[in-house]
Parts: structure tokens; sequence; C-alpha cells
């Protein structure tokens, strides 16, 4: 039993050894599998950060190549514009050239209209300086005209005057004539108003005298026939009363006849 018990304990040990080698070599296997794998993961880590690496590059490189085509791009508008400031330039001094010309066309008229005005303003200071003897003759000429006509003035103011003085005598005796041909008028016209009063009057008396004359005749007419009514109312037989009251109407009807005629 022990030998047995011996026996499987050796056995087991054999066993247990090679268990043991067998997970070491499994382990030695693994790890040189692990180690394998490692590598090459670090191999293909390798080739992915070299191509990350060459990526990068090309990168870069097409980056560098962006910017170089930049700066040709920077370069070449640098061109265009520098040949466009050298054209501006070219421009700009001809029109520069076109100005001085100009300027010297203007300095030269200037210069020219300056000569001209100095010119002008001899020519006008000459003109002023004839002007003024011509201002002061004239000015000579009419102070003698003032004086010429202030005298003429004179004389004329002496001649009203004596023409007025002789129209005032001619207005006098006017006035006198007047008033004497007036006066003789009046006495003429006051003497045909005395004439024509007394031709008038004397007409009155007349007509007067002759109306007396016709009323007396009438009167005496009226008292002829009057009587002769009388006589005749009487031989009718008419009392007193009667003859009166008849004389009364007669007699009222011969004054309205009177009345009526004068």
């Amino acid at each position: 039993m022990r030998k047995k018990n011996h026996t499987r304990k050796k056995d087991s040990g054999i066993l247990n050894i090679l268990y043991q080698d067998f997970k070491n070599n499994q382990k030695s296997k693994e790890k040189k599998e692990i180690k394998q794998r490692e590598d090459k993961v670090k191999k293909e880590f390798g080739k992915i950060k070299q191509k990350d690496k060459e990526i990068k590059l090309k990168e870069k490189e097409l980056l560098r190549l962006e910017e170089l085509i930049k700066l040709k791009e920077k370069e070449q508008k640098l061109i265009s514009v520098e040949q466009d400031q050298r054209e501006n330039k070219i421009k700009l001094n001809e029109q520069n050239q076109i100005l001085r010309e100009k300027e010297q066309k203007i300095t030269k008229k200037e210069q020219s209209l300056k000569e001209d005005e100095l010119k002008l303003k001899e020519q006008n200071v000459i003109s002023k300086e004839n002007d003024l003897k011509v201002a002061n003759i004239e000015q000579k000429r009419k102070d003698k005209e003032l004086k010429l006509k202030e005298e003429e003035q004179k004389r004329k103011d002496v001649d009203l005057k004596v023409r007025e003085e002789e129209q005032k005598i001619k207005e006098q005796r006017e006035n006198k004539r007047r008033y004497r041909k007036q006066k003789m008028l009046d006495r003429q016209k006051q003497l045909d108003k005395d004439e024509e009063a007394l031709k008038i009057k004397e007409w009155e008396e007349k007509f007067e005298q002759e109306q007396k004359l016709i009323e007396e005749r009438e009167q005496q007419k009226e008292i002829r026939l009057r009587q002769k009514e009388l006589e005749q109312l009487k031989l009718r037989g008419l009392d007193d009363q009667q003859i009166q009251n008849e004389n009364s109407s007669r007699l009222e009807n011969f004054n309205v006849e009177k009345s009526f005629k004068n």
C-alpha cells in the first residue's frame, strides 16, 4: 500500500512536473506568440506610424506646395500689381508730363495775360489821365457855361423885372381905363334907368289919368243908367226898400266888374 501510495505520489509528482513543464511550455509559447504578436503589432504599428509619417510628410509637402502655389500666386499678383503700378507710374509720369506741359502753357498764358493786364493798366492809366484832362476841360467849359447862364439869368431877371414893371404899369393903366369905362357905363346905365323910370312913371301917370277918365266916364254912364232904372222902377210902382235892394245888388255887381277890369 505504501508502495502504491508512493508510486502514486511519484506518478502525481511526474504529472505535476509534466504539467508544470507543459504549462511552462505553454506559457513560453504563449509568451512567444504574444511577443511575436506584439512584434507584429509593433511592426504593423511601425508601418502605420511610418505611413502616418509619410502621410504627414505628404500633407506637409502638400501644404508646402499649396503655400508655394499661394506664394507664387501672391508673387504673380505682386508682379501684376507691380506691373500695374509701373504702368500706372508710366501713365502718371505721362500725365505729369502733360500737366507740366499744360502748366507751362498756362504759365506762359498767365505771363502773357499779366503782360496784357499790365499793358491794359498802363492804357487805363493813360486813358484816366486823358479822361481827367478832358474832365478838367469839360469842367472849365461847364463853369464858363454856368457863368454865362448865370449872367444870362441875371439879364433875364432884369428883363423880367422890367417887363413886370411895364406890365404892372400897363395893368394899372388898363385898370384905370376899365374903371373909367365901367364908371361911364354905370352912369349911362343909371341914366338909362332913370330915363326908363321916368318914362314908366310918366306912362303910369298917363295910364292912371286915362283910367280915371275911363272910370269917371263909366261912373257917369252907370249913374245915368241907374237914374234911368230908378225912373223905370218908380214907373213900375216899386217901393223904396225894393229899390234900395236892387241898387245894392247892382252896386255889388258893378264893384266886381270894376275889380276884374282893374
